[in-house]
């Protein structure tokens, strides 16, 4: 069941309740109610609705190729976090006896959401309004690469996986942008460049995506570690067919970057020619455009 959730006028703009039954009691609350977000600037402060259909979009391609929530296999977990994006509301609708949290620095657009969802906007790179040890699971994807000290993040969000539990961290590497497998064409390239050089002038890692695996071993709290490379085909040329939709999904992201980095990235060489070449040598059916996703679940110890 479906019910329209609302702001709370009596909890703080920033936390949306819906109207029907309350989800599982659990052992955790909230430490504030009405917590700042992030302000590191690399992506839209306001979720408009292209940008929310794009992600919706990108979240359904990806539930497609895993044939679910994630290549991990968990059952009735109780207890759930989402550290930004989509995922959270199709995890409520499959668990709909858990609790399902999610935080993001963007409010979350009025939408139809499951009964058992909460949301609440927070700054990921401060310490979690959590215990330590109390969800089942947790998902972060497509967030770390744009936030400043994402290693500390990424341990913070380790810490809150019961024993048992699974953590799923699903980014990419966005140094590892090619076509057919060499340079990209000039406009790509310096328009890639620019954002690149303001990720990383932020304090964020691009390329964060395939340490992920080597940070969670190193912990040392997870029994079971598991990763997959995928290389997304943008330009959508293999025989995979569950490949190839990904990718033809995957390439509303340059396009988005092409016509949406200019607007706020021009003093960094980003202007609106720069993004007028990019999405054309993007959406060019002579190139080969790829790039590398890392998809890791990991087991954390009983």
């Amino acid at each position: 069941m479906l019910s329209v959730c609302k702001r709370s006028s009596s909890r703080g703009p920033d936390v949306l309740v819906c109207p029907t039954r309350p989800a599982a009691t659990l052992p955790f609350e909230l430490v504030s109610q009405n917590m700042a977000f992030a302000s590191n600037g690399t992506y839209p402060a306001v979720a408009v609705p292209e940008e929310t259909q794009r992600l919706d979009d990108m979240h359904h391609g990806i539930s497609e190729f895993f044939g679910g929530l994630s290549f991990a296999k968990f059952d009735n977990p109780i207890a759930i976090l989402e550290i930004g994006g989509a995922w959270a509301i199709q995890a409520a609708e499959m668990f709909p006896g858990a609790r399902v949290v999610a935080i993001d620095r963007n409010p979350i657009p009025p939408r139809p959401l499951p009964h058992n969802l909460e949301f609440h906007r927070a700054d990921i790179t401060q310490p979690f309004p959590f215990e330590e040890e109390v969800f089942d699971v947790v998902h972060i994807r497509l967030v770390l690469l744009h936030v400043p000290h994402a290693e500390d993040v990424l341990r913070r969000a380790m810490d809150l996986v019961k024993p048992g539990g699974w953590l799923l961290v699903e980014e990419p590497d966005t140094y590892d942008l090619t076509d057919n497998g060499g340079p990209l064409p000039p406009g790509m390239s310096t328009l890639l460049n620019g954002w690149l050089k303001v990720l990383t002038s932020s304090g964020a890692d691009p390329g964060f995506g395939n340490k992920v695996e080597m940070l969670v071993k190193s912990s040392q709290l997870f029994s079971e570690v598991n990763m997959k490379a995928v290389d997304v085909p943008i330009s959508g040329k293999t025989d995979d067919a569950r490949l190839k939709k990904l990718g033809k999904t995957w390439q509303q992201n340059p396009v988005r970057m092409g016509q949406d980095l200019p607007k706020r990235w021009a003093g960094h060489g980003i202007t609106e020619e720069v993004g007028r070449r990019f999405v054309v040598e993007v959406l060019d059916p002579s190139r080969n455009l790829s790039t590398r996703m890392y998809f890791t679940w990991s087991r954390r110890r009983e």
